[in-house]
């Protein structure tokens, strides 16, 4: 992190979480979108938490809400 920041980027942050959620998309050998690296399953699982992979809660709200966001945002992508 450079003086200039005021805390470190997500990717920085929360890089153990990213990594777990790509693993197991490799091992599950589930679809990603092109430009993606992880699979919607996983930014779902990034953003409400999966506490088997220990991943932690960033999103306090509508789960539905943020579901239907980011099936919006994949189908945009493909």
């Amino acid at each position: 992190m450079s003086a200039e920041e005021i805390r470190p980027p997500a990717e920085h942050r929360y890089a153990v979480e990213l990594d777990a959620l790509a693993a197991r998309d490799e091992a599950s050998g589930v679809a990603v979108p092109p430009g993606w690296r992880l699979s919607p399953r996983a930014v779902r699982a990034f953003i409400i938490g999966d506490a088997d992979l220990g991943v932690s809660r960033k999103f306090y709200g509508d789960d539905p809400w943020s579901t239907e966001r980011l099936c919006r945002c994949s189908d945009a992508k493909a």
